[in-house]
């Protein structure tokens, strides 16, 4: 009796890791076709919808070094898909991204927002907006830096267009040397790990730095 309870458990085991793997796989469609989507929006539609508009910084000489990049492209729904881009001309690149779909009035909304307190100009074409991004993500992965989590989704607004028939060149950095200023949301870890970067690419004082907060030197060693 005993081993015949015990190879029934076995069978309902092997049933059940069955179960769930076939529950990961289902999962794993899942998360893959929301990837391919923005709020019921496939990606073909957004790479192929006509370009709304193009806002980029006005004077990148001036500021911090924190810009946006906002592309925009009409849907036939009537509504905006927006991609939006915040850069760090000075160290990271490209730091944070989004992408959504919004109404005409949240959209101009969300335009006054991020154009309210810096020059942005809207006169700009496709191909420098891609071109602006593309290099900042090639000078930040030079210095070891990604972009964010998301990028690979939002870029999907740009990636169609040809960023040759821009013949702009950018210049990064500040002064010569990348410039890493902490944020509000960079904890002193997350800092440390930064410098410590920048310092193993460019040396000691090869770049410049300013930090928000305190940051313990000992994150900094080698251990």
């Amino acid at each position: 009796m005993v081993k015949k309870k015990n190879k029934a458990n076995v069978q309902r085991n092997k049933i059940r890791k069955k179960q769930r793997a076939v529950a990961r796989k289902n999962r794993r469609k899942s998360n893959m076709g929301l990837q391919q989507k923005f709020l019921s929006v496939g990606r073909k539609e957004v790479r192929e919808a006509p370009i709304h508009d193009i806002i980029v910084p006005g004077d990148l000489e001036g500021g911090n070094g924190m810009w946006y990049v906002v592309v925009s492209r009409a849907l036939s729904t009537g509504e905006i898909a927006v991609g939006c881009f915040l850069m760090d001309t000075y160290c990271l690149g490209v730091k944070n991204t989004f992408i959504k779909v919004l109404s005409i009035s949240a959209y101009n909304e969300m335009c006054e927002q991020i154009t309210r307190h810096a020059d942005y100009v809207y006169d700009k074409s496709p191909a420098y907006a891609r071109k602006f991004i593309d290099d900042a993500v090639a000078y930040a992965r030079n210095l070891g830096f990604a972009p964010g989590d998301d990028f690979s989704k939002t870029y999907t607004i740009v990636e169609s267009i040809d960023s040759s028939e821009c013949t702009e060149n950018f210049t990064f950095g500040k002064d010569g040397k990348p410039f890493f200023m902490s944020g509000p949301n960079d904890t002193p870890l997350k800092s440390a790990i930064i410098m410590k970067t920048l310092e193993e690419r460019c040396g000691a004082d090869g770049f410049y730095y300013m930090l928000g907060g305190p940051i313990d030197a000992d994150w900094l060693d080698d251990e």
